[in-house]
């Protein structure tokens, strides 16, 4: 399991909030600490403040992100298995 050691405030929109939910908890070792029920929505905790990233559901229809639009492209994570996993599967 990759576990970060710290993100900030992020907030994150999706199509379908409980395949990102399954994800940030089962694969990226983050709890879950709220629910919004409109519009949907999850917080998620790496524990060491009430919430480090926030999933709100967009509908399906909603548009795609587009190459020249204000917004996030990537953002990394600090971790340590994510460092012993990228050592091991170097030559």
């Amino acid at each position: 399991m990759i576990r970060p050691k710290k993100v900030g405030h992020v907030v994150l929109k999706a199509r379908n909030i409980d395949q990102v939910e399954q994800f940030y908890t089962q694969i990226m070792g983050f709890e879950v600490v709220h629910r919004l029920a409109q519009p949907r929505g999850v917080f998620f905790s790496l524990g060491e403040q009430h919430h480090d990233l926030a999933v709100l559901e967009v509908p399906p229809e909603a548009d795609d992100p587009k190459d020249k639009q204000v917004g996030s492209t990537t953002w990394p994570f600090r971790s340590k298995a994510l460092r012993r996993s990228r050592t091991a599967t170097t030559p």
